[in-house]
């Protein structure tokens, strides 16, 4: 039975807590990638042409600006509570569920009782006290902008009740290895924000649209997850598993961990204001290209592979868990390097024809296509160092990556000051900075790893690397070739599609795998048509 928390109070039969709970057939790790670069893909997708609509229906206005800022700020303060103990979570549920069902549900529950609790504090913190964080973030509106910052964080309070919902659910999907849902409930959002738009929301329904959206797609996860396990998750307030305690002791370095990452944009941003006019606009248009294949592809997989990583170490089984992590970066690498080949062979154009309008002129295009090539050493060694990262979490060692990123931080700073000021290479050499900085410290992670617990034999695949590495090579010739010819868009579908057919010529690993999940799509299609 269930108690009033809502927790299985089941004290002497673990059988009866297992009989509830449904089996069901896990995703493979590229099934998992699969779904989480989909899920992210058309997210994306949804989120341009939700934006589209808005900026059609607000334009560049007060409404626009305080949705955006409110909606931030309270799903920021959210997430750096909640992410770090994420992280450590995923290890901590998945030992609990290797010793019992119970212990698994009794750990969930406690940690939804803490991040509820969290969420409840702001909620309480936001609906009663507006103008503080009107004041707080946002000092520079006045007047009727004042009033309606004050409307739209009260009816978006809510979203720090809703968000912990969603973290919690996330959570538990990705232990169990069921991405499909996990992987499109920003889509969800995004779909409910574009009908209510659609349908006729306007100023003062945007704040409770966005909030219902996302109510929306928490309570999809919730359902979903209940009806999979037989088990509808409720918060437990009191008699807490005795191993959130050490699950709040590994999230102490990823707080620190967190806030160097906010203070090196903070930093990068600061450094900047001394260059000359644009060099921070440059910054930012450069990240938004480079963020993209980034958060969609290097991101989405690293997710996807972590719990599998750490079921491995769980079961003890090291060389699993070291397969495992060399697949994730092959898989990485797959789409990472021609993207990095084609960005710096193909910036001019390409944020020619993102921002070059209105008052965004040639010389804009140059800088920012400079700085963007500078950041291909952040899109590449970032990506590999997703996964290093994750084999230290997967150990249930925060502590580490937190000392590496603070000697990272120090060291782009030195590097940010040598480059963009000694060099007077300006933002480019900020952006040539983080790169080097982005590259010593995957070096380092790599190399403590190494000597605390062995190697990972990454030699293992670099047959598959080099034939990465020749399909783009080929990919490269065509784009040089065709560059003067034939318009970038059909350039860049070309230049894709000869990566693809080179890669599977050369019998790459991933681009094997990739050809028999679509055959079996496809004969899959052809059966029910």
């Amino acid at each position: 039975m269930l108690d009033p928390k809502g927790v299985l109070t089941v004290e002497n039969d673990v059988e009866t807590i297992s009989r509830v709970a449904v089996k069901r057939p896990e995703n493979t790790p590229r099934q998992a990638a699969f779904w989480k670069v989909s899920g992210s893909f058309l997210s994306k997708v949804l989120g341009f042409l939700r934006d589209v609509l808005v900026a059609k229906i607000f334009g560049a206005t007060y409404i626009v600006d305080v949705a955006q800022l409110v909606e931030s700020v309270i799903l920021n303060i959210v997430s750096f509570v909640t992410s770090p103990i994420s992280i450590p979570l995923v290890p901590e549920l998945t030992h609990a569920r290797l010793q019992s069902e119970r212990d698994y549900r009794g750990l969930l529950s406690s940690v939804f009782g803490l991040f509820s609790i969290v969420g409840l504090v702001l909620f309480t913190a936001v609906a009663v006290f507006p103008r503080t964080f009107v004041t707080l973030f946002s000092g520079g509106f006045k007047g009727d902008v004042e009033v309606y910052a004050e409307y739209t964080y009260r009816w978006m309070a809510a979203l720090s009740l809703i968000v912990v919902i969603s973290a919690t659910m996330k959570t538990a999907l990705a232990v169990k290895k069921d991405f499909v849902l996990l992987s499109f409930g920003d889509v969800l959002m995004n779909m409910v924000v574009i009908s209510g738009l659609l349908f006729g929301a306007r100023q003062m329904e945007l704040p409770a649209l966005k909030t219902g959206a996302q109510l929306l797609s928490a309570l999809a996860l919730w359902a979903y997850f209940g009806m999979r396990e037989k088990w509808f998750i409720l918060p437990r307030y009191g008699h807490w598993d005795p191993r959130v305690k050490s699950l709040l002791k590994q999230a102490g370095p990823l707080f620190i961990g967190s806030a160097t990452d906010m203070l090196l944009i903070l930093i990068d941003r600061t450094m900047a204001s001394f260059l000359p006019e644009g060099s921070i606009a440059s910054l930012g248009y450069a990240q938004k290209i480079y963020l993209l294949p980034l958060g969609v592809w290097a991101v989405q997989i690293a997710e996807s592979s972590y719990p599998y990583i750490v079921s491995a170490f769980a079961t003890s089984d090291v060389a699993k868990a070291y397969r495992l992590a060399r697949g994730s970066i092959q898989r990485i690498l797959f789409f990472v390097v021609p993207a990095v080949a084609g960005l710096l062979l193909l910036a001019p154009p390409i944020v020619r024809i993102i921002y070059q309008r209105g008052a965004f002129s040639e010389a804009n295009t140059a800088l920012v296509a400079r700085v963007l090539q500078g950041y291909m050493g952040v899109l590449l060694f970032s990506s590999v160092q997703y996964i290093e990262t994750r084999l230290f979490y997967a150990r249930r060692n925060t502590m580490t990556p937190m000392f590496v990123s603070v000697a990272s931080l120090a060291m782009n700073v030195a590097l940010n000051y040598l480059f963009g000021f000694v060099f007077h290479l300006g933002a480019y050499g900020l952006a040539i900075a983080s790169s080097i900085a982005a590259f010593v410290s995957m070096t380092l992670m790599y190399l403590v790893h190494r000597r605390m617990y062995g190697a990972v034999d990454y030699v293992l695949i670099l047959r598959d690397v080099l034939k990465i590495g020749g399909g783009t090579l080929i990919m490269a010739g065509i784009i040089v070739g065709l560059q003067a010819r034939i318009h970038i868009l059909p350039l860049i579908a070309v230049s894709f599609a000869s990566y693809m057919m080179a890669t599977a010529l050369l019998r790459e690993d991933e681009a094997t795998g990739y050809l028999k999940m679509g055959r079996r799509l496809l004969a899959r299609v052809g059966k029910q048509s």
